[in-house]
């Protein structure tokens, strides 16, 4: 359940990602981009680990 809701979440951030980097010729160096990259993955392995869905939802769209 918490892949359907991960992976689209992680793949729009990381295009966003992208396109600023390439349109601003430089990555960016901000630690809550990079943050919000990791988060559904961090959500995916809670969920793994066994957490809730609503605690791996939380971390999803912190």
């Amino acid at each position: 359940m918490i892949l359907a809701i991960g992976l689209p979440v992680l793949l729009f951030t990381a295009c966003v990602f992208v396109l600023h980097s390439w349109l601003v010729s430089a990555p960016s160096r901000n630690f809550m981009r990079i943050l919000t990259l990791l988060a559904p993955l961090a959500a995916i392995a809670l969920a793994t680990a066994g957490w809730p869905l609503r605690a791996c939802l939380l971390v999803v769209l912190a």
